[in-house]
């Protein structure tokens, strides 16, 4: 028999394990092998959100902002410049508050106190602002990890996964290296679900086969496997210092086929589904349609429950594979060629064995069923069996629009411990949904919204704009569902269309009004398609008007980024949810909301002795951020087009000579408040010295004759930064204060 050590790589939702490896390990160990795990999401995560680490990379921030030049700036630095004052300007609170923020969301009082778990958010969300501008122009989320550059060849990942330019790089040598020089696994296996994770698995391969030559690595899951299918030879070929082999489509039976082989002697190149990168051409490819029924009960036992980033974890078990309904023109999930993978599902008695299990190992009470998608009459058989057997679990699953859902069905699925569902709503533009072959009309999603909602379920849509031929009308009847169904929907995301691989509309676009599609020069992985329409639906105005209406329409829904509470699908909204009920986030969206203070009569603050709120600082900086702001951000966007749509080339040459064109930014010395709760606030000159002369000793009315400035003006400016929250005053207790000294 043969060792194989699983990895997960970063970047993925750090709140509870994924469930590839698990169901990966199962496999293997009931075949007999021996099966190790390390979770490299989460141990990175967890090295870099800490303070010692985050005080060294304040220190390097500061350092890159001296060596920036002070005449001028090119893009590149402007933006560069913009990055790093940005995160500078809270770098002191999340250094100090970060530790405490992370031990905050797994404790259940700290998580579920809707104020301290803003305050969390925001550390965290800071300290991930710090760790991208550290590593500028990198853009570092719990899901995200992008530049303009680090996926377009091998050596463009050879040139990102370097030490240096790489923020996990540290923790990999902490805890792989060890790790392996410990086991010594036959196997290392780095499971990749999604795009963002394969940078940091190539690096993960190309430092385990440097050092340990004689391992064999493999790397598999729904990113690397359709990057295989659509490379050619010779791409493939240069991979082959980061990865030895790539298993395609599902990996249970593959995985135990390689180590089959590895233990016998042989060589990788002729098993099924397995593609050796030194010689692509000879894999044997052949789709996998397994009985689910097949495997055992996926093992978390490896898995680190304990240091997620919540107080429990929401585990993931798989009831079915694969989408009973298989028409949607814009779908495409990565374990098979084209479309979605053939419909299976897993015996009821043994999936309700699945959950018992994991009680029993785990104490898990929360569950994703995940799937493609769900069957309803599956679904129903399940919540029977579940509420026959007496299983106390609460669960969320995605679920397509079905009348099969009545009030009745509905009521049944919340008595199994149904907590929430997402739908692919997709549009409720009736044409829309028809060139989709959605199958649903506005009707159904309403009814069924409501019998969700009724029974207590929270209900999740899941939008998108910009589908083929979409015009502004049509967008703004699936925001119009949005807006006038708050009752009924608990949760949504629009989504703007993105062309994949693989779906409908890529394999026939005419049928889609869609004239060409195309991988830029450059992009040799072919990770995104591009594409050209052979008339705009909308124009520029149009999608800007959309855009603030989606912006308008997430602040009412209480809408969070991924993977916090209040985005949709997620652990912390299924366990908000569960605590508070399924309005919760509409609630906490008016509990946040910014409450102006009462207006300020200057006159009474005239001989007040106002004090900086707690936090506040002020600055002055050699470059006007709003500018850079709107430099960066417009030519950002005419870059981006520039290079995708007309030279069509994301060459990292390509970028440098069109960046070295946008004009300089020049300096203008600017004035700044550093609130603690928000961004700088630009300020003039004057004001700056009023705020800057208050210490609790100075009265407005002196502070306006040091700086000569008249008390009227100063008075004004008082009352306006005391009830935007930037000062504290208080006229009664200053007057006596005035009269005593007097």
């Amino acid at each position: 028999m043969a060792s194989i050590l699983f990895l997960y790589p970063p970047t993925a939702d750090p709140t509870g394990p994924y469930l590839s490896i698990p169901y990966l390990v199962a496999a293997a160990r009931a075949h007999g092998h021996t099966a190790g795990v390390l979770d490299l999401n989460i141990l990175g995560y967890r090295s870099l959100l800490r303070r010692s680490t985050l005080e060294r990379v304040t220190e390097e921030c500061r350092d890159r902002v001296q060596r920036l030049p002070q005449d001028g700036l090119r893009f590149q630095h402007a933006a560069e410049y913009l990055a790093l004052q940005l995160a500078l300007a809270d770098a002191e609170r999340v250094v100090h508050s970060i530790d405490d923020a992370v031990v905050g969301l797994r404790d259940p009082q700290q998580f579920y106190d809707r104020s301290r778990y803003h305050e969390i958010v925001r550390t965290l969300d800071g300290a991930l602002n710090l760790l991208s501008a550290r590593h500028h122009p990198l853009e570092l989320a719990f899901t995200t990890m992008r530049t303009p550059f680090h996926l377009n060849d091998a050596d463009e990942i050879a040139r990102e996964g370097h030490a240096n330019a790489n923020p996990f790089f540290a923790s990999y040598l902490e805890h792989l290296i060890p790790r392996l020089e410990r086991e010594r696994p036959d196997v290392v296996g780095i499971s990749a679900t999604f795009n963002a994770q394969l940078l940091q698995a190539f690096t993960l391969g190309r430092l385990v086969k440097e050092r340990f030559p004689d391992i064999h690595v493999t790397m598999g899951g729904t990113a690397p496997t359709q990057l295989a299918l659509r490379s050619d030879a010779e791409v493939l070929r240069s991979l082959a210092p980061f990865v030895d082999s790539i298993v395609l489509f599902e990996g249970e039976r593959t995985i135990n086929d390689l180590l089959d082989r590895v233990a016998a002697g042989g060589a990788a190149v002729d098993v099924k589904n397995v593609l050796v990168v030194s010689d692509p051409t000879r894999h044997v490819r052949e789709p996998t349609n397994e009985s689910l029924d097949a495997w055992p009960t996926p093992d978390y036992s490896d898995m680190p429950l304990d240091l997620y980033f919540a107080p429990e974890p929401m585990l993931y078990l798989a009831p079915t594979r694969g989408c009973y309904w298989e028409k949607c023109a814009f779908c495409h999930y990565g374990l098979t060629d084209a479309g979605t993978a053939p419909y299976r599902r897993r015996s009821v008695d043994r999936f309700v064995d699945d959950l018992r299990a994991m009680q029993s190992r785990h104490g898990a009470r929360m569950f994703y069923f995940a799937g493609d998608l769900i069957d309803p009459r599956y679904l129903q058989q399940l919540a029977e069996r579940i509420v026959e057997t007496g299983l106390q679990v609460r669960y969320t699953s995605d679920l397509r629009i079905e009348r099969s859902f009545t009030p009745e069905r509905c009521e049944k699925l919340a008595r199994s411990g149904l907590v929430a569902a997402a739908f692919g709503t997709e549009s409720d533009a009736p044409r829309m949904l028809k060139l989709i072959d959605k199958g649903t009309d506005p009707k159904a999603n309403r009814t069924v919204f409501e019998n969700f909602s009724n029974a207590g379920v929270a209900v999740q849509a899941m939008t998108f704009i910009d589908f083929p031929t979409e015009t502004a009308a049509e967008a703004n009847l699936t925001l119009d569902l949005l807006e006038h169904n708050q009752d009924r929907i608990d949760l949504f995301f629009v989504e703007e269309f993105d062309l994949e691989v693989g779906s409908r509309v890529f394999r026939f676009p005419d049928e889609y009004g869609v004239r060409e599609i195309y991988f830029p020069a450059g992009d040799r992985l072919k990770l995104r398609a591009r594409f050209q329409m052979k008339d705009e639906a909308k124009n520029a105005d149009e999608y800007r008007r959309l855009k603030r209406r989606m912006d308008t329409l997430a602040s009412a829904y209480g809408r969070r980024s991924y993977p916090y509470a209040g985005s949709v699908s997620v652990a912390h909204t299924m366990l908000w949810f569960d605590r508070f009920g399924r309005e919760v986030f509409k609630r906490v969206a008016e509990e946040l909301r910014p409450r102006r203070a009462a207006k300020l009569d200057p006159f009474r603050v005239l001989d007040a002795y106002p004090r900086p709120t707690p936090g506040l600082s002020i600055g002055d900086l050699p470059y006007d951020l709003e500018q850079l702001a709107a430099h960066v951000g417009e030519h950002t966007a005419e870059l981006t087009n520039r290079l995708e749509n007309e030279l069509r080339d994301v060459r990292r040459s390509t970028w440098e000579a069109q960046a070295a064109a946008i004009p300089m930014v020049r300096p203008t010395e600017s004035y700044y408040l550093f609130p603690q709760d928000s961004g700088p606030v630009p300020v003039p000159q004057w004001v700056w010295m009023l705020v800057s002369c208050f210490d609790g000793t100075a009265s407005v009315r002196e502070a306006a004759r040091h700086i000569k400035v008249t008390p009227k003006d100063a008075a004004r400016a008082v009352a306006a930064l005391a009830e935007r929250g930037y000062l504290i005053v208080d006229a009664t207790e200053a007057r006596a204060t005035a009269n005593a000294r007097a």
